[in-house]
């Protein structure tokens, strides 16, 4: 197979694709994907194909139809050579889809090649036509023909090319290294790069080896806020913003974090990759158990690393865990939802989408939670002889025996055999369980010095009550969003009511001050709307705040037993 890629329709934002290929057999089946690696839930890639159509080398047109929502058919001849072409509209801007503007061109091949069932394993090539005055960036590509192994290794290559690319290149420990920008500067471009290879060199030292001799770090940079990043196998697209906030300590630190995050994966997910997901299945959904492992831990290095190679404090580290601790209470599901059930449901409920109220986690944040608490477990069994990271390093050696495959066996089998915790117990209760993970977190707190304290919900209306609305601005109404999951009675209440008078008062953006006003008083008054239709409830307000979720903080008199434990915990070694 050979594709080309031709951008002559910038301002209209498409992408001309022509595959040339040969008949195998009289009927061939095309596929555009259904999802891509990295983001474990359907995407809406065939929607964006116009314009299909197929012919031979003489440029007459072939029979084809489509077959179902990413399938079409193509009729034809054995041996013969035929052309497909079709257009992909490229207007989603984020570091997983397709992207064109006057300027600037980002693909990622997996939004818009098509594949022929049943080869994707066999050798294709891919050209590109860019426009006038365009530069492509990296270190891999070139605008003539360029081979790739198999269709795998096409579309886990993405590009970047623009009319204005800040490309360097710089070596770590042998790794060749391309950081490509467009949109802006860094605002200590030489410092960023001393701060990269120290994270390469920390994960590198984890491994003992890197399975690629070249590595990208695609970075689209934005003026508004903005964070995503995705992972190959030989490079990261990472799109971030406000870049002209880099200058502050969190947004910067934020963007290493991620970078961190993303190189993490060249390791875990992509040179070992849960049986499930190898080979990819671009055709159906491929559920897969393990994303504790392949997205939690690689969260808790993500930030790990940086306090490791001291590119943060440990108040930074702090900081950055807390958000992690909020995220998780916010959630809401983490009495209900395991981890591996929340691996499963990423095809149905992940991401941003909600679901069911409050049986949802991320099994990025609680999996970076659990992987902490084993890391800590491991340490304190061994006196920090053996942590996660030999873990990782046996989980890597196995699964380069047996084709970058591993099992959720292979995973437990390598803790189990190191003779130091109790992992069968640990798996049921935090893993395929859902046991309250605040005891552990407060044996690991002591541990290093640290405490837990207990930390009132963002709203005065979750604190008090345990109901979570919503405010609209531009109407003025304030609804009930959701209940708190460890509320017990909704005194009424349900999703959706639009709250109008509380104790004779209006509301319009004084819930807050009205509730506050009426603490410790039973039996007030509350007006709503439900379905169109007036009501009045009455609320018990209590004196004080009666929810809340649990926060690090620094202990005032730490032993020097814990503070040597957290410099070792700390540390590499």
């Amino acid at each position: 197979m050979r594709y080309t890629l031709t951008f002559s329709w910038l301002d209209e934002q498409l992408i001309h694709v022509a595959i040339e290929a040969t008949f195998s057999t009289a009927e061939s089946i095309w596929r555009i994907p259904l999802w891509r690696p990295g983001r474990y839930a359907l995407q809406d890639y065939p929607q964006n194909i116009q314009d299909f159509e197929v012919e031979d080398v003489a440029g007459n047109p072939l029979e084809w139809e489509r077959i179902s929502m990413h399938e079409w058919r193509v009729l034809g001849q054995v041996g013969k050579s035929y052309k497909i072409q079709y257009k992909y509209f490229a207007n989603q801007l984020d570091a997983g889809a397709s992207y064109l503007q006057d300027d600037l061109i980002y693909v990622n091949g997996i939004n818009l090649c098509m594949y022929e069932k049943g080869i994707e394993d066999q050798p294709c090539e891919l050209s590109l036509h860019l426009p006038k005055d365009f530069v492509l960036g990296g270190n891999t590509l070139s605008t003539t023909s360029h081979p790739f192994k198999s269709y795998h290794a096409l579309v886990d290559t993405p590009f970047l090319a623009a009319k204005q690319l800040d490309i360097y290149e710089f070596d770590v420990e042998g790794l060749k290294v391309n950081l490509t920008l467009a949109g802006g500067e860094l605002p200590d471009l030489e410092q960023f790069q001393g701060e990269l290879s120290l994270i390469i060199r920390n994960q590198l030292k984890i491994f003992g080896s890197i399975p690629t001799k070249v590595y990208t770090f695609w970075v689209i940079l934005l003026p508004e806020s903005f964070r995503h990043g995705v992972e190959h196998q030989d490079s990261t697209v990472i799109v971030m913003g406000p870049a002209h906030s880099f200058s502050r300590k969190l947004i910067y630190q934020s963007f290493l974090e991620i970078c961190s995050h993303e190189f993490f994966h060249v390791w875990n997910v992509k040179a070992m990759r849960p049986k499930d997901l190898n080979p990819y299945d671009y055709s159906v959904a491929q559920y897969s158990k393990l994303h504790y492992i392949t997205e939690g831990i690689t969260t808790y290095y993500g930030f790990y690393t940086l306090l490791r190679t001291r590119i943060c404090s440990f108040s930074d580290w702090l900081e950055m865990a807390n958000q992690e601790l909020k995220k998780f209470a916010l959630s809401g599901g983490g009495a209900f939802i395991s981890l591996t059930e929340a691996s499963l449901n990423s095809w149905v409920n992940g991401y941003h989408l909600k679901g069911a109220p409050n049986r949802r986690i991320s099994f990025y944040t609680k999996g970076h939670l659990v992987a902490l608490l084993l890391d800590f477990l491991l340490r304190r069994a061994s006196n920090h002889a053996v942590s996660m990271d030999k873990v990782l390093f046996e989980l890597y050696e196995m699964s380069r025996k047996n084709g970058g495959a591993f099992k959720e066996e292979d995973f437990s089998g390598i803790i189990s055999s190191l003779e130091l915790i109790d992992y069968t117990a640990f798996y049921r209760q935090y893993i395929s369980g859902i046991e309250d993970l605040t005891p552990l977190l407060e044996k690991f707190a002591q541990f290093i010095g640290l405490v837990l304290v207990a930390k009132p919900y963002p709203s005065v209306s979750e604190s008090l009550l345990g109901v979570k609305v919503r405010e609209e601005e531009l109407r003025g109404r304030v609804v009930v969003e959701n209940f708190l999951p460890m509320l017990t009675d909704t005194m009424g209440l349900m999703r959706e009511d639009e709250l109008v008078a509380f104790g004779g008062n209006k509301i319009l953006g004084n819930w807050k001050d009205l509730l506050l006003s009426y603490r410790g008083v039973k039996g007030v008054s509350l007006h709503v709307f439900r379905m169109g239709k007036l009501r009045e409830l009455t609320l018990d307000v209590p004196d004080a705040f009666q929810f809340s979720y649990v926060q690090f903080a620094m202990s005032l008199n730490p032993s020097s037993d814990q503070l040597e434990n957290r410099e070792k915990w700390a540390s590499y070694r």
